[in-house]
């Protein structure tokens, strides 16, 4: 919902002109996002949180790290492998095959954050493999995401009874399809 209402606020940004009216679309925005939040953030889920920490904690316990092991050496190595991976998934995806999108950005996110931690073992390679990341992180991102809200506002659009904001809604899913278009054509 976050992306979702940003997106719309970059879209009223750019749209001054139009009679519409943004601040009820936000207002209805952020109470649906509210309802998510209630709905996601229950005692159940914050119980099994604390389990799946408590089990992760445990078995972080048991690892032994062997103090002979050249950690340059490799995390050099790993990071290296995971590029030149993410590099061969990135070049193979297909832009409108949206999960498969969503699942190298999350390999993205994984090698970004490793370079970022993993950097003072190895501060070249982990600067080339973040910059790598960073930007397949960010292509597949703005892909998934102008998905995302395109379906999102079309569903939000059918479900109001306000025909001044239903339009509203279609037009910024319209432009987000429009992005979507734009984009899938610019990675290919």
């Amino acid at each position: 919902m976050d992306v979702l209402i940003d997106k719309c606020a970059y879209y009223a940004y750019n749209h001054p002109d139009l009679k519409t009216d943004y601040q009820r679309l936000f207002a209805d925005l952020y109470d649906r996002r509210h309802r998510e939040m209630i709905n996601v953030l229950t005692d159940q889920s914050e119980n099994e949180m604390k389990k799946e920490l408590k089990k992760a904690k445990e078995e972080i316990g048991k690892i032994s790290l062997d103090e002979t092991q050249n950690w340059n050496d490799y995390v050099d190595t790993e990071l290296s492998r995971r590029q030149r991976k993410l590099i061969k998934e990135f070049q193979k995806v297909n832009f409108k095959d949206y999960p498969r999108v969503h699942h190298v950005r999350k390999r993205a996110k994984t090698l970004r954050y490793s370079a970022t931690y993993f950097a003072g073992f190895d501060p070249k390679r982990a600067k080339k493999s973040k910059k790598i990341a960073e930007s397949v992180q960010d292509i597949c991102g703005n892909i998934t995401a102008a998905h995302v809200n395109q379906k999102m506002l079309a569903d939000f659009a059918k479900q109001t009874d306000d025909a001044q904001e239903r339009s509203l809604l279609m037009s910024i899913s319209n432009f987000q399809n429009e992005i979507l278009s734009s984009r899938v054509k610019k990675e290919k």
